[in-house]
Formats: structure tokens, sequence, C-alpha cells
């Protein structure tokens, strides 16, 4: 199987929040466009060696503000970082002394708030800190350590924690994916697509052990190959499904279809799923794909190159029961967005099989921690409207454009105790997972819920 060679790290860390509005996404992307392109290195405020990731330092206060970005509303990251490099257009004076970068990840939801861009200077690259963590500080050029926020804060750890939930969801799970459009966009999937299965006896192949002084539940699991999809055949051992149970702007094709109508691409070194051209009336042909294949406990990887994004597109990655009325049997979503509000991980059970995800197994003291994002308190019964399921992740969350950056897998780990979602950059592939020898205990860095 060709793995393209390993991708090189960004060099600014991402932390952003999209806007599911057309006006937005085009004013966002009108200011990176003036603000140009200059590649200039910012780095994340460090704290005693460890950089701060979901729980911020705080504002880079105690320092001088020299401007604000009044649009910074729609900014992510990466473009407040430009807007500061480029002296700030649009502010009264600019900022060409600044060498400091205030951002704040906003909650783009009703009651919630808008993203912040402050641009600084500090006395000696050392600045203070405001007590609000949803911001992040970064300074200009290398990072100088400096001293903690009061109250602490939450340090990246090379090992993470996810929760034990409290219920088996499903008898089998199927793996699914998607790309639902009004606009024509593709998604590039790795020639690999693998699932594993324990090698441990029933008996023994759920037992986890807890490790609390690196924050992180186990399974100590070996797994071997059980399904790849890959090459010219990637597509087939999936169903075409043709039903779409959301009445959208989707016509799904059959298996035939879509390939004649090249919805469905299959290289020896990729494949594409992606959107044709106008279907029946009011609607656009593309492809719904699920696995023949069922598991119960499982490891699964999904590599994707390239995802579409923007206004009108609802790609989907997600696991849910075969023959099990919705959502009785349970819904893991991997990967799933809408125009381009962040993507995050979310469960949803029914009102029959419901689960309530203990936080505190989550958000253990001076451990990574993984709010519940849709504010269910952790309750992953779904009833729409006002149960919504749980989503607990790490913070910060990517913006589609941002993690599009660099092609990345996708890993699930599904135990009798625990589910993991992993999502692993190219340049930090693990050796043993390209070698079909998965030690997943040793990725919690790459741990995202």
């Amino acid at each position: 199987r060709a793995m393209p060679p390993a991708a090189r790290a960004s060099s600014w860390p991402s932390s952003s929040m999209g806007r599911a509005l057309c006006a937005a996404s085009l004013l966002a992307l009108a200011l990176a466009a003036a603000g140009g392109a200059e590649a200039e290195s910012w780095q994340k405020v460090q704290v005693g060696g460890f950089v701060f990731l979901g729980h911020g330092t705080g504002d880079c206060s105690g320092c001088q503000l020299v401007a604000e970005s009044g649009a910074s509303a729609d900014m992510t990251s990466h473009q407040c970082q430009d807007w500061v490099s480029n002296n700030c257009p649009g502010s009264a004076a600019g900022c060409v002394d600044a060498n400091a970068v205030g951002y704040r990840l906003g909650h783009i939801f009703e009651g919630g708030s808008p993203h912040m861009c402050h641009a600084w200077l500090c006395p000696a690259g050392r600045p203070g800190f405001s007590p609000d963590k949803t911001w992040d500080c970064y300074l200009r050029g290398e990072t100088l350590p400096v001293q903690p926020p009061s109250g602490g804060g939450h340090r990246w750890r090379t090992t993470t924690t996810i929760t034990a939930t409290t219920a088996t969801l499903t008898e089998t799970t199927t793996l699914s994916s998607t790309t639902q459009t009004t606009t024509s966009s593709s998604t590039t999937l790795t020639a690999i697509t693998s699932t594993f299965t324990s090698t441990l006896p029933e008996t023994t192949q759920t037992t986890t052990t807890l490790n609390m002084s690196q924050c992180v539940d186990t399974s100590g699991s070996d797994y071997r190959l059980d399904w790849k999809a890959e090459g010219k055949d990637f597509f087939s051992d999936w169903d075409f499904i043709q039903w779409d149970s959301n009445n959208g702007a989707a016509q799904y094709l059959d298996r035939e279809q879509a390939k004649a109508d090249n919805v469905t691409i299959a290289h020896d070194t990729h494949a594409i799923l992606q959107v044709g051209g106008k279907g029946v009336p009011m609607k656009r042909k593309s492809a719904k794909i699920r696995t023949m294949k069922h598991w119960k406990y499982f490891l699964a990887a999904v590599r994707f190159t390239h995802v579409p994004w923007g206004c009108g597109l609802w790609p989907a990655f997600w696991t849910n029961a075969y023959g099990k009325r919705w959502p009785e049997g349970g819904e893991l979503d991997v990967l799933e967005y809408v125009n381009d509000i962040v993507s995050q991980t979310s469960l949803h059970t029914g009102t029959d099989n419901k689960c309530q995800i203990d936080g505190a197994q989550l958000n253990r003291p001076g451990c990574k921690h993984f709010p519940d994002l849709n504010n269910m308190n952790y309750d992953c019964t779904t009833n729409y409207p006002k149960q919504l399921g749980c989503a607990s992740n790490s913070l910060p969350l990517q913006s589609p454009a941002e993690w599009n950056m660099h092609p990345v897998t996708f890993v699930i780990e599904w135990t009798e105790a625990f589910v993991k979602i992993f999502k692993i950059p190219d340049y930090g592939m693990p050796k043993d997972l390209l070698n079909d020898d998965p030690q997943p205990d040793t990725w919690d860095k790459w741990l995202i819920s």
C-alpha cells in the first residue's frame, strides 16, 4: 500500500471555531486574502516547558494593547496571526511593533461568544495572563518560558484519557461515510481503510487497566487485521445506501451509477468519493457507503487526504448499529460538520438505550479535559430538539479548513469499557499502525475524544 512522504508539521498551533454562515465565511476568506500570505512564526506560550491546549494561558495581559480586529469574530487563529503579521490592516495605527497575539476561541451557538483577536506589545516578550482560559497567547518567534497564569492550568501531556461509558451501545457496528452537498466537492480517502479485532480471548479482551499517573485508560489488547479496503478495489466491500433519512439535497446513487458518474473513483494509491452533477429536481448526485462487515469491539482506521468544506456541505464518517432503529442502536460520529462549523465527535443513544458518561472521569485534575460541547452534561440520550446527545472533545477544535492542511488518520478504538477517538497527522503516523501491528495504548497524544 502506497503512503506519501510524511507531511511537515505546521509551525502554528491551530485553535478555531468556524461560522456556519456563508457571509461570515467569505469575510474570513477576504481577510486572509487582504492580509497576504507572509510566513511568520508565532508560538503558543509555554508554561514550565509544556504548551497549554484546551485550557489556554489566558490573553496576553499586562502588555500594551496595540490593536483589536473589528472582524475577529470570523477569524481563525491562523487568520488572526496573519492579520498581526501584516501590520493589522484596517486598524487605526497598525501594529508594526506588536510581538504577541491573543486569540479567543468563541462559541458560535445562541448565547455564545465571538472569536477575538488582539495584537499586543509586551516588554521583553514576557506577557502576563488574563484568567479567561478560552484565550491563547502567542509570541512572535521563539517561545520564552513564563510563569503560569493564576490558578494553574491544564497541561498537554503525552498521555491523556477518555472515560468508560456506562452502556454497551451496539450489538454490531458498521462504518459509514458520505458526502452530502449542494455544491461540487470531493472526499479523498486513503488507499487503506483498516479494521482490526482483538486477538485476546473473549473473557479477557475487554480488560481495562487504569494508569492514574498518566491519566489514561488502556485496553491492553493485541489486534489482528480483519478487513481492509485499498487500491482499485476500494469500494468493492461497501454497500451503497440510497435512502436519505434527512430529506436533504443529495441523491444517493447505487454502485454502478456512482462509478459511471465518477462519484466514486478508485486508484492504486487512493480513492475518491465526490459529488456528481445535478440529479432529480432539487437534488445533486452523491454517494453514501457502508461496510458490509460488522464488528462489536474493534479498532478501525481511515486516512483522509482531503475532505470538502464550505457552505452547503455535510461530510461525515460515523458508526451505527446494523438493523437497529435510530438512535436506539447508537451512533458515533467521528468526523462530521456542516458548512464551516468545526468538526467534533459526538455520541447518540436512544431513550431505551441510555448512556450517561461520567464527566469526572473525563476531567480529572491535572489531566487533559474533555468538555461536553453539546452542553448536555454528558447525557448521550438523543431526542431532538431538546436532547442533542453528548460530545466530549478536547479543545481547541480545528476548523475544516485548518485540519485539511495535512492528511490525517481517524482511528476508533471501541472496547467494552471505553471508546477512544484518535486524530493522527501523517507526520505522527505510528509505524506499528503502518505495519498492521497497531499498539493504540501508545497513541494517546493524538486522543481527541
